[in-house]
């Protein structure tokens, strides 16, 4: 008689969708390089806007600055770059950085994902939990090691249900 107890012996299910064998998914290399450049471009966005609030006295002393005014800052830098980026995002899943670089976004079956999806999703969700205490400080560490996995997708990457993949030359996004 079988024990109703004993562990099943099925093979469980995989957590993310397999990919094609010849998969031509994003370098490590291209991903830095790629996301260093979107980075630069965030944090000057943000040296901007930090010294317009100095100069304009909103801020007195950089190492006081609240959270009600970090938390405007980081908005006002999430809506001016989406606005920067959105015209890439939208025609070829690619911001600056992707296009430098010849990679794109694209979903788990190679199509580019809807524009507010992305920006909701793979932009949004993490720029909104980085502000949350504690967690906010170790997340994007835990969003960029994620990216040494099989699939080298990071966090960001899994919400929205993206992968980062090459572009081939001449190649035409539906």
């Amino acid at each position: 008689m079988d024990n109703p107890y004993t562990s099943p012996s099925t093979e469980p299910t995989p957590v993310a969708p397999s990919l094609p064998q010849n998969s031509p998914l994003a370098s490590l290399g291209d991903r830095f390089l790629g996301a260093l450049i979107d980075g630069v471009i965030g944090a000057v966005i943000g040296g901007i806007l930090m010294f317009g609030l100095v100069m304009t006295g909103l801020i007195q002393n950089m190492g006081t600055i609240g959270w009600l005014p970090m938390t405007g800052l980081v908005v006002v830098n999430f809506v001016v770059m989406m606005a920067i980026q959105f015209k890439f995002l939208k025609e070829t899943g690619q911001t600056i950085g992707k296009k430098v670089v010849k990679t794109r976004i694209v979903t788990m079956d190679f199509k580019k994902p809807d524009i507010q999806k992305l920006i909701i999703n793979r932009y949004g969700f993490v720029a909104a939990l980085q502000l949350l205490p504690l967690v906010g400080k170790f997340l994007p560490l835990v969003d960029a090691l994620m990216v040494f996995k099989d699939d080298r997708r990071c966090l960001h990457d899994m919400i929205a249900g993206t992968q980062v993949v090459k572009c081939s030359p001449g190649e035409l996004i539906s």
